[in-house]
């Protein structure tokens, strides 16, 4: 039910399920994906965040403040008498979950504590204790990290704990908008649609939050307890779809595509290889002919992830024979994927032509196009990872109609190929002189 309501990636929390209980929910969407052919599949992404590390409690109590000055020096020890008194000079920390914690830290690593709150810097490893430098919170270089990763997730929740709360949309917007830049899908998570873990419809305010951080350009939206613990998943996630749906009819592609590529110039992140200018040029193609789709054939899932970061106003049609490719693409904001499971012919150009019309039909049975419509195909010269250089427009065919996309090609005649090539005479092939080319008043 999850998956035909518009689910395109389940993420698991490996610190808060058992690993058996992940073995078997992944079996069963692989399972799931077989049965239905891979249309849609579904990906699979873990939550690899470890376990908190617990903290003891300062003398005081519970609800006891202190404060950690800057340059001073702190043990974290596992000595259980400081579990309730613990002091600026003595903080227990609980290893239990870790308990192996002592031997896996160097000296010069950073500690966090709090989310980031305090940063400590080990100098002197003990037995059961580390001796820390209290060091202020450190310079965090955003695009750095967005070049780094594969992805971001925007976790308010978290984002909340170092910032007010006057400033949590802004953050937002400012990592979206480099991620953006960097061609990095950027997911938002952290209440969304909170009030829906109890009712069947969101506020008013939630609905627009999760139309926001569309508009802001976010490639997808995490929920987290809202269908985890929620008493109304199914609705939560249609809510969620349809939201999503109207949110993107209302972005302004043309102006984004603009602001990106001015962006993208003046940091130098412009691509200019033939795979990601055919991308481009695919993506302006469909603007500018009001194209319904763009069908991509990839083996990498470059060209593919090349166009969608382009943002065009359109679905992106991803025709790979690699599950785990099409899996990959569903990262990305406008990429359906569309696994190619039948035979490889002999011949790559009727191949390619029966991909294409094989991935067509799926998309009339998907309504994701239908006869008629304009399409753009981008699509490589030769076989192979790293040739696609070919972008070209037709008309969807009615259901009695193929496209020769590729194999037409077959019908050029190259000389240079041909066993019994013409002759051309001497006479016909020397350079004219510009007298020659001059033509009588």
């Amino acid at each position: 039910m999850m998956k035909n309501g518009g689910m395109n990636i389940l993420r698991l929390n490996l610190s808060m399920t058992p690993p058996e209980t992940c073995r078997r929910v992944i079996s069963c969407i692989r399972a799931l994906d077989e049965l239905s052919n891979f249309t849609p599949c579904v990906a699979v992404a873990m939550d690899m965040t470890a376990p908190p590390i617990r903290t003891g409690i300062f003398e005081g109590g519970i609800d006891a403040e202190v404060f950690l000055k800057e340059g001073d020096m702190i043990d974290l020890t596992m000595d259980k008498a400081y579990l309730e008194k613990s002091t600026t000079k003595q903080l227990f920390v609980d290893t239990s979950l870790f308990p192996q914690m002592i031997s896996c830290v160097y000296r010069g690593d950073r500690i966090h504590i709090g989310d980031g709150l305090i940063t400590l810097v080990v100098q002197t490893i003990g037995m059961n204790y580390l001796t820390c430098l209290i060091e202020e919170g450190g310079s965090h270089f955003l695009p750095q990290l967005i070049a780094t990763a594969d992805g971001i997730i925007i976790s308010r929740a978290d984002l909340g704990l170092q910032y007010s709360p006057e400033k949590i949309f802004k953050l937002q917007k400012y990592v979206i908008s480099h991620c953006n830049v960097a061609a990095r899908p950027v997911f938002v998570i952290g209440q969304l649609l909170e009030s829906m873990r109890t009712k069947p419809r969101p506020t008013r305010a939630e609905s627009t939050d999760v139309a926001n951080a569309v508009l802001d350009g976010a490639d997808g939206i995490i929920l987290s307890v809202e269908t985890s613990r929620g008493i109304f998943p199914l609705e939560t996630l249609s809510t969620v779809d349809r939201v999503c749906r109207e949110a993107e009819r209302a972005f302004c592609h043309e102006t984004y595509r603009a602001e990106l590529k001015q962006s993208r110039l003046l940091r130098g992140l412009d691509q200019r290889d033939a795979t990601s200018v055919t991308a481009i040029s695919a993506v302006e193609a469909s603007a500018s002919c009001g194209a319904t789709a763009i069908f991509v054939i990839t083996t990498s899932g470059r060209s593919a992830i090349s166009t969608a970061t382009a943002k065009p106003s359109c679905p992106i049609i991803v025709i790979t024979r690699d599950p785990i490719v099409a899996r990959h693409c569903h990262a990305y904001h406008g990429l359906h994927s569309y696994v190619y499971t039948g035979p490889q012919l002999e011949d790559w150009c009727e191949d390619m032509d029966l991909r294409i019309n094989t991935a067509i039909s799926s998309a009339k049975e998907r309504r994701l196009v239908s006869a008629g419509d304009t399409v753009v195909i981008v699509i490589g010269s030769l076989a192979g990872e790293g040739s696609t250089n070919t972008m070209q427009i037709f008309h969807v065919p009615d259901d009695k109609a193929t496209l020769k996309v590729v194999s037409s090609r077959n019908n050029l005649v190259y000389p240079e190929f041909c066993s019994d090539a013409v002759e051309i005479p001497e006479e016909k092939t020397h350079q004219r002189g510009i007298d020659e080319l001059l033509l009588p008043i």
